[in-house]
């Protein structure tokens, strides 16, 4: 009966002492994939405001795609790159953007999900007149495949006063 009883308050220990490592590796891992997903957007940031739309597209995986706040979408890392390339050799020509991710979820150890906010100055029109700068939101599906994050999916959406809803 006594060495069944110290089994037991054994087995109790250990749990009760590895619980917190395991948490605490959580919380690392969680920590970790913070500072890799806003170190992507702040390479993203770097890559838009020098108009390197090659390296912008090489951040969306494969099979990625992207929504723009107007909802046209494309699809595939070749669409999405396009597209940038399309909209930086007119329409963004000139442009500077700012990005901030504001959090990160992790979740599962490859997908995360990220929300963030971004401005846009110096877009124009396609005449050529200047378009005030533009301040929207950011949601991103991240999956790591061999170690590295890319976007799976952007969601890009521009705050808009809803009727039904006082202000």
């Amino acid at each position: 009966m006594r060495l069944l009883l110290r089994a037991l308050v054994a087995i109790a220990v250990a749990l009760t002492t590895f619980t917190p490592l395991t948490a605490s590796a959580d919380e690392a891992a969680a920590l970790a994939t913070d500072k890799e997903i806003k170190a992507l957007y702040e390479t993203f940031t770097a890559a838009w405001n020098r108009h390197d739309t090659e390296a912008l597209g090489k951040m969306w995986i494969a099979e990625g795609d992207h929504l723009e706040p107007d909802g046209r979408g494309v699809r595939g890392r070749e669409s999405v790159a396009y597209l940038l390339k399309e909209q930086h050799a007119t329409v963004f020509k000139k442009t500077s953007l700012k990005l901030a991710i504001d959090s990160v979820w992790l979740v599962t150890p490859d997908v995360a999900l990220a929300d963030g906010t971004y401005e846009i100055s110096g877009i124009v029109g396609p005449d050529g007149s200047a378009i005030p700068q533009r301040t929207g939101h950011l949601t991103s599906i991240l999956v790591r495949k061999e170690g590295k994050w890319g976007i799976a999916g952007s969601r890009l959406m521009i705050p808009t006063p809803l009727p039904y809803k006082k202000s």
